[in-house]
């Protein structure tokens, strides 16, 4: 319950935050969106790693999606 409820506050502060203040990395991008929406146990974990891709970890995650061209740097 409570690593909901910190998730929860996690995503609510990323989305009330002005948008030309967040930083554009992809250390800012894995925190701030990628861990709490998709990197969970159901999801994209270690745990579960659906369609074989986990984004537990911030650069294995960035190099899985380069790789399958889902992530495109720009």
């Amino acid at each position: 319950m409570r690593i909901a409820l910190l998730l929860l506050l996690v995503v609510f502060a990323a989305c009330t935050e002005d948008p030309r203040q967040r930083p554009l990395t992809w250390s800012y991008l894995h925190a701030a969106i990628i861990v709490p929406s998709c990197a969970t146990a159901s999801c994209h974990s270690s745990v579960a790693a659906t369609a074989g891709l986990t984004l537990d970890d911030a650069d294995d995650a960035y190099d899985q999606l380069l790789a399958r061209d889902f992530v495109i740097p720009k």
